[in-house]
């Protein structure tokens, strides 16, 4: 695919080259934006403009929350996911074998309970008036 297309936070750094073609890469970066929102309750590139954003996400400049309790496994899913250069991030296939995805694993991350200002955060992406300022900015262009 070749152009602009996406939602500014999930958009991978190659997206915004809108001249060289990009492949299912893309699809895995927003896996890793999609999954740090569900860790965290905020997106890894936040900024009130779109253009910071994009600052942010061609550099890869994210941390993730310090009171947040995310597993090592769960962090480097998130690192693989989010690497900036699109060869080096896995296919789908190979990111089924990443260790945070081990059945074994699973059950110890039900084990911490979310804290009210985490789901304060996720329940302000199912509501447009509350929605970050930035996804309202990129679908209003």
């Amino acid at each position: 695919m070749v152009g602009l297309c996406g939602t500014g936070p999930f958009m991978a750094p190659e997206v915004f080259d809108t001249n060289v073609p990009y492949t299912s890469k893309v699809d895995i970066w927003a896996l890793g934006v999609c999954v740090f929102v569900l860790l965290t309750g905020h997106v890894p590139f936040e900024a009130k403009f779109m253009s910071a954003m994009e600052d942010k996400i061609r550099a890869g400049e994210y941390t993730l929350p310090p009171h947040q309790h995310v597993s090592a496994t769960a962090r480097s899913f998130v690192a693989t996911c989010l690497n900036t250069v699109a060869s080096n991030r896995p296919s789908a296939k190979s990111l089924l074998l990443h260790p945070w995805l081990d059945l074994n694993q699973v059950q110890s991350v039900f084990s911490i309970p979310f804290s009210d200002d985490h789901m304060t955060c996720l329940q302000s992406y199912a509501n447009p008036t509350t929605a970050p300022p930035c996804i309202h900015q990129h679908h209003e262009q």
